[in-house]
């Protein structure tokens, strides 16, 4: 085996393993979020509160599902090997997954605002999931195509 495909074997398992951790801190926010919502409120009367309360969940929950979306497409790109010629993107993707779970973890410990969780799922999954998506349609596009005309000329 040569040493880019060496490379490219420890990148995959550092990257399935941030993968790995930074969905279980996303799994631990959804546990976690009545604390972090209350954090936010200022108090008021109780139908108020609850409204508000309520409308803070959904909006949390939006983008926790989103982040699970995100999770979902960068495990497929793994699993099927879009990236596999792109070091850059494990490089990056590794990066921001490690650096989100130690935020997110930090942030369950520290009580922070649930808006804090809506940066950290926009900046360390969302955008990790774009590059995947992007890696996942060239390879569509272009190697799926050159591989169907490779079989055909065999």
């Amino acid at each position: 085996m040569n040493t880019l495909g060496r490379l490219t074997v420890k990148l995959l398992l550092w990257r399935f393993s941030s993968l790995v951790v930074s969905f279980f801190c996303t799994v631990m926010i959804w546990n976690s979020r009545s604390l972090s919502i209350q954090v936010s409120m200022v108090p008021g009367t109780v139908v108020q509160e609850e409204v508000i309360y309520k409308e803070r969940e959904d909006i949390l929950g939006l983008f926790w599902f989103v982040s699970l979306v995100c999770h979902f497409i960068e495990g497929v790109g793994v699993f099927f090997g879009t990236s596999l010629k792109s070091v850059a993107t494990h490089g990056f993707s590794i990066f921001c997954h490690l650096l989100g779970s130690f935020l997110l973890v930090l942030g369950i410990m520290d009580s922070w605002d649930y808006r804090y969780y809506i940066w950290n799922f926009a900046l360390f999954s969302f955008v990790p999931a774009l590059i995947e998506l992007y890696c996942i349609i060239t390879f569509i596009i272009f190697d799926y195509n050159l591989m169907k005309q490779i079989e055909i000329r065999v």
